[in-house]
């Protein structure tokens, strides 16, 4: 190993513009300076022995650097150079390459740390001596796997362990993805960025202090924030590389992590209803048996998905259909669609090796290496996965993906015991550089998620251009269910889901902050499995829930209820796990009427159908967020920055979920919530009027959830009235709108042709409403007139 800092003079010695950026030289190393926008610095830090400047092999960055002539304002003074951009200001040490960003005012909000404010450890990488491997095939879950249990390695190329520290104010970091443990702020903690089934990698935090940081290091990486110091650790990257975010507010440096890596792409409207899955549904009758009992009972349903198997008997991952229990998958679909229901389908990365499928990418040399897995990092093999996808279902009419297992190297999978983080971490290293470039072993999910993507987006416009379709009927948006994900993933349709979690009332609490963290990192769909996916205990340590009984345990029912009432307001609402039926008529009424209260959440979600697909519009069009923590709303009110039990849905909504059983012998639990400072508070079910800046104590029964309403805002309501079958599709187009005090907030309605891609030209209308309490008059402002809608505002409710 050499230590690059070692011994070697880190004092800048010069500097020499590029057509992207600045390199400030000194005899250790070179430090880079680029800006692609007056607020958005890039930061890059290398061996200045290196022949050339490292690149990286994939970028996951669609903003350009500006040429620095056209930026920044450079001074040179004796401690150190100033660079201004008119709007952020960098001050760069002289004698070891430290950075202090402030804002146009001056303000300090980031420094790097002073002593040590970088290290590169050069080390040797290896790969597999393919002449001397062996091979041992494990069963999982997730199916069986082959885990190389013995190989000789070869010299490949230098990499290193890149360091880079910071000194952290009085602020609260949020972000970098999602982790099953519940943390709040990430100040505190020490975090192992590796990709798995309950852990989704993000490398993108926002502060309370207005920035934003994206490390660009695409490797396992450790964020660290304790006594230790406070810095990120790459494993195996060729350089430091990150941007830093000046964005003023938490809202606005979200809104730059879009900027950078590209805008979400808006869902097909009915991915807004209610998904119903299972591990899962055999055949074809019962499929169509489930959804027409949605139907027959009245119960809002929009999806239908197939889990796993739905391949011919021990041909896992194969991309067709079983003849016996789907002898008409094409009848199927037709049926359900006119049952205004959809169907989603599990889809595998990894193939037995009796597969037809294996056998095709086998004989073209387009696996990963010694796997069972599909090569996602390159062009020709996502083609051959998109065509065996598109002859082997996509012809049949289906809707949506469920990329399973997105995070296909996952060691801790195959151990009985809950491994330690830091051990999985080295684990983790070590699988996935057995089969990938370990450099970027944290994006296998982005670009499969992209071969899904493209492939169907040009079979679309194929059967649009070459079959004269409609567009409106065939250009069908695409929907990615998938358990992991990297920077970019939201442009490609994709929805994150939590993984495989344990029935628990403690799992309920943190997975409110897990979907906190993903969502804060700039990620805007994120869902879980409702009541959780493992309801018994089994002989694995994931495989860890607490009822054995099922809905025949009252326990059950009471943490489903609750678990269910908060699916209604995430971004994505669905239900799926093992081990019982999940349709909501098995949680039967008893001493408490569970399944009323379940129809009840239900349509609650379709009432607000028009506030969350107005979200969904703004999403793409303003690059907002649907679920964020209070403090993207309330950054001035230090209780609500630390709060992660409660959040925003939208700036109008805050959700409390219920996370803790009823006591015995009563009728409700006591729910202590936090009323945010600055704006009064309306309960959305009592209309009673709270002043913000308090705790108060609200009894919570089975039916219900504490929301609350910020004072000034308007809520579009859907008019859900049970004469007609309830999915999005049979929503009435007349609305009525809820005026909380004076309305003074408004709200920006959105509405679009619900299916294709029409909106990313314009065709979308966005408008404001707004309502003048002195006139008692709604107005209407036409922000984007790019759609004719036929929603219209036939009733006014004043709160």
């Amino acid at each position: 190993m050499l230590k690059v800092n070692s011994g070697i003079s880190k004092r800048i010695k010069s500097i020499r513009n590029t057509d992207k950026g600045i390199l400030f030289i000194s005899d250790a190393a070179t430090l880079f300076v680029g800006a692609v926008a007056d607020n958005i610095l890039h930061i890059r830090y290398f061996d200045s022995g290196l022949k050339k400047e490292p690149e990286n092999k994939y970028s996951f960055v669609v903003a350009g650097e500006i040429k620095p002539d056209n930026i920044f304002k450079v001074e040179d003074n004796e401690a150190g150079y100033c660079l201004d951009t008119g709007n952020t200001v960098l001050k760069i040490d002289k004698e070891n390459c430290a950075l202090e960003f402030f804002d146009k005012d001056g303000r300090s909000l980031l420094s790097s740390d002073r002593e040590c404010p970088y290290s590169l450890d050069r080390y040797e990488l290896y790969k597999n001596d393919d002449s001397e491997v062996k091979v041992e095939k494990i069963k999982t879950p997730d199916g069986v796997k082959e885990k190389i249990t013995s190989n000789a390695k070869i010299f490949d190329r230098y990499t290193y362990r890149c360091r880079c520290a910071f000194r952290f104010a009085d602020e609260q970091l949020y972000g970098l993805g999602q982790f099953e443990h519940g943390y709040g702020s990430l100040r505190g903690q020490r975090l192992y960025l590796n990709q798995a089934n309950r852990q989704i990698v993000i490398p993108y935090m926002v502060s309370t202090s207005g920035y934003g940081l994206l490390f660009n290091m695409h490797c396992p990486v450790i964020f660290n924030d304790t006594n230790a110091g406070s810095y990120i650790y790459a494993s195996a990257f060729q350089c430091i590389d990150f941007y830093f975010v000046n964005g003023g507010s938490i809202a606005a440096a979200q809104k730059a992590y879009r900027f950078l890596t590209d805008k979400a792409a808006i869902l097909p409207k009915w991915a807004y209803g209610y998904m119903q899955s299972q591990e899962r549904y055999e055949t074809q009758d019962e499929i169509l048996e489930v959804a027409n009992e949605y139907r027959k009972k009245g119960i809002g349903l929009d999806t239908i998905i197939l889990d796993w198997c739905s391949w011919p008997d021990g041909q896992w991952g194969q991309k067709t259909m079983e003849k016996d229990r789907f002898p008409d998958p094409r009848e199927m679909v037709k049926r359900l669609h006119e049952m205004d229901v959809h169907f989603m389908i599990s889809i595998w990365p990894n193939m037995n090796e009796c597969t037809d499928n294996y056998k095709e990418f086998k004989k073209n040399d387009l696996l990963l290496n010694r796997s069972d897995v599909y090569n996602a990092f390159s062009d020709k093999a996502r083609a051959l996965y998109w065509k065996q996808t598109n002859e082997g279902l996509y012809r049949y009419g289906i809707d949506a993906w469920w990329c399973d297992n997105s995070e296909p190297m996952d060691p801790s999978w195959t151990m009985t015991e809950r491994p330690e983080p830091s051990r999985l971490f080295a684990e983790y290293i070590n699988e996935t550089s057995d089969h990938m470039d370990v450099e970027y072993s944290n994006t296998f999910a982005y670009f499969h998620a992209l071969g899904v993507y493209e492939g169907q987006r040009s079979e679309n416009a194929h059967i649009i251009n070459e079959k004269k379709k409609d567009p409106v009927l065939w250009d069908k948006r695409l929907l990615n269910l998938t358990r992991s994900a990297y920077l970019g993933s939201q442009k490609f349709g994709t929805v994150m889901w939590s993984g495989d979690i344990d029935a628990k009332w403690s799992v309920l609490r943190k997975q409110i902050a897990a979907g906190l963290n993903f969502c804060a990192s700039g990620m805007p769909y994120w869902t879980l499995d409702i009541g959780a996916f493992f309801i018994k205990h089994g002989d694995y340590w994931y495989w860890n829930g607490e009822y054995d009984k099922g809905f025949d345990d009252e326990a059950y029912k009471e943490l489903f209820v609750r678990w269910y009432w908060y699916g209604a307001f995430l971004p994505v609402f669905r239900g799926h796990g093992t081990d019982i039926r999940r349709e909501l008529w098995h949680c039967k009424n008893s001493d408490r009427s569970y399944y009323d209260s379940l129809l009840k959440a239900n349509r609650l979600r379709y009432e607000l159908f028009y506030y969350i697909y107005s979200y969904a519009g703004r999403i793409y069009a303003c690059d907002e967020t649907l679920m964020n923590p209070l403090a993207v709303d309330f950054c001035h009110d230090e209780k609500a920055c630390q709060i992660f039990d409660q959040y925003m849905f939208g700036h109008e909504i805050m959700v409390c979920p219920v996370y803790e059983p009823i006591e015995k012998g009563k009728d409700t639990v006591k729910r202590k919530v936090y009323l945010p400072s600055g704006t009064c508070w309306y309960d959305y079910f009592t209309s009673c009027r709270f002043a913000g800046g308090q705790y108060i104590t609200v009894e919570v029964p089975i039916d219900s959830i504490p929301v609350f309403v910020r004072d000034g805002s308007l809520i579009p309501i859907a008019k859900c009235d049970g004469s007609r079958d309830l999915s999005t599709a049979s929503l009435s187009k007349d609305i009525s709108v809820n005026v909380y005090g004076n309305g003074e907030r408004g709200f920006i309605l959105y509405d679009d042709e619900g299916d294709g891609y029409a909106y990313e030209s314009g065709h979308y209308l966005l408008k404001k409403i707004e309502y003048d309490n002195a006139a008692s008059v709604l107005s209407e402002k036409i922000l984007n007139d790019g759609y004719s809608s036929d929603i219209r505002i036939t009733e006014i409710n004043l709160i």
